[in-house]
């Protein structure tokens, strides 16, 4: 659990997933100088100017670097340990007020005192199949997967978790919340949301018990004992190993459902394959779930956007200092011709946000659910002397209608307000699905 924990709150720290890959590279060391300087100081030098040098915008949206460097230099060098000078570090990097940008201590998989304050559990990191959203300023279940440990344990959708073994919860989200009152909205839920995978996780084979309040407040505790996952871990660049996880199955009425973790390259002919199957069986709809996706290729948008359009679709434009590089998907038959739904949430990060708002603006398909997070700018990791990693910004991203979705997001054509009487209401427990259905057993005019 607490390798879980850190996993997703060192990927909330950061703001998401890179939405551009390169390879990991080494940071550049600070340049030779008779000034003998230290370890940290070092570290602190390549921070700053790494960002200095590579940010898209040579303003650095109007921020002093150099008033920034001479505040937080001297916090540096003074910080009491490795965790409080990351800490420092990210202080400064958040001057920028932009997701994707912050640092990784070297000891990524060890959860700090500062970081979790409820009790986690050792082990490989397990799978329950809830999943767990701030809704009316409480922590509530959103979706329990079907034949999973929680669904057998009895948590429904529209539970309030009070507790996780004990430890009461709404505390912990609730400080979150409170913190830096000038960032994105959307930033906050994710985090909020990532703390939730991360507790609620568990150990593999290793039970832990959940107070939860349904909703007439009735007060129950259950015990769930986290299964193996079935999704693979893979590598991405310098960050940790990432779950990439895929589910494909037909709906009632025919309707096609993929449904994908992250945008990796090895998910990529997988997802392809599943909308190319659905084109070959005449699916009367197909609904593509990116609801709690965290992004990561960001040309994977336009690589999958080719298997739902006979014409090219423009994802959108990525701009560096230097160049302006297009998103523009090419058609790979057989493509899906039918009507098709896009479901996002605050969990829509990055890579996901760029597929829907491109989707969205071609007119290819609906946006169904909740505001995505507003967390979509092109970012690369490199890893620091110390063993640590640096996650920068170096290009924007707009939509092909100009739209800047960082700190916007993605709104639904069709939004959903979930709330606990709706959640446990649905006859499936998930009243986003329900909705996409809806829509596409209604009668519409198709457009490519």
């Amino acid at each position: 659990m607490k390798r879980k924990l850190l996993g997703v709150l060192v990927l909330s720290v950061l703001s998401g997933l890179p939405t551009y890959a390169k390879p990991p590279l080494k940071a550049k060391p600070a340049a030779k100088t008779a000034v003998v300087v230290s370890p940290r100081q070092k570290i602190f030098d390549i921070v700053w100017r790494t960002v200095r040098d590579s940010h898209y915008d040579p303003k650095l949206n109007g921020v002093n670097w150099i008033a920034v460097r001479a505040k937080y230099l001297p916090q540096a060098e003074k910080a009491k340990d490795q965790g409080t000078f990351y800490v420092v570090l990210n202080a400064m990097l958040g001057e920028l007020k932009q997701s994707h940008i912050g640092v990784i201590p070297p000891e990524t998989l060890q959860v700090t005192e500062n970081v979790g304050t409820i009790p986690a559990v050792v082990g490989a990191v397990g799978e329950t199949g809830i999943t767990a959203q701030w809704i009316e300023n409480l922590p509530v279940v959103v979706r329990v997967a079907g034949n999973s440990a929680a669904a057998e344990a009895g948590v429904k959708s529209g539970d309030v978790i009070v507790s996780v073994n004990g430890k009461l919860l709404a505390p912990v989200l609730e400080k979150i919340l409170a913190a830096k009152p000038d960032r994105n909205p959307g930033e906050k839920l994710v985090t909020v949301w990532a703390t939730l995978d991360g507790l609620l996780a568990g150990a593999v084979g290793t039970p832990y018990t959940l107070t939860l309040k349904d909703t007439t407040d009735g007060e129950k505790t259950v015990t769930v004992t986290p299964r193996k996952p079935a999704a693979k871990m893979e590598t991405f660049g310098a960050l940790p190993p990432l779950a990439a996880g895929m589910e494909t199955r037909t709906l009632a009425g025919g309707v096609g459902y993929v449904r994908f973790s992250i945008f990796l390259l090895t998910l990529s002919d997988p997802v392809k394959d599943a909308i190319h199957g659905f084109a070959e069986q005449n699916a009367p709809g197909l609904i593509i779930d990116l609801r709690g996706n965290r992004g990561g290729v960001g040309v994977m948008a336009s690589g999958i956007g080719g298997t739902l359009s006979e014409e090219k679709i423009n994802f959108g434009t990525m701009r560096t200092r230097s160049f302006p590089q297009k998103f523009v998907s090419f058609p790979q038959e057989p493509v899906y011709k039918g009507k098709v739904v896009v479901l996002t949430d605050e969990g829509s990060i990055s890579t996901s946000e760029i597929m829907a708002a491109g989707l969205q603006e071609a007119k290819r398909a609906k946006v169904i659910g909740r505001q995505t997070a507003g967390m979509v700018l092109p970012s690369q990791v490199v890893v620091l002397p110390d063993g640590g990693r640096l996650q920068f910004v170096f290009a924007d991203f707009r939509t092909p209608k100009g739209v800047f979705l960082e700190g916007r997001g993605v709104t639904p054509d069709i939004p959903v307000t979930l709330t606990r009487a709706s959640l446990a209401a649905s006859p499936t427990g998930d009243p986003i699905l329900d909705a996409a259905v809806d829509y596409l057993n209604t009668k519409e005019t198709v457009t490519k």
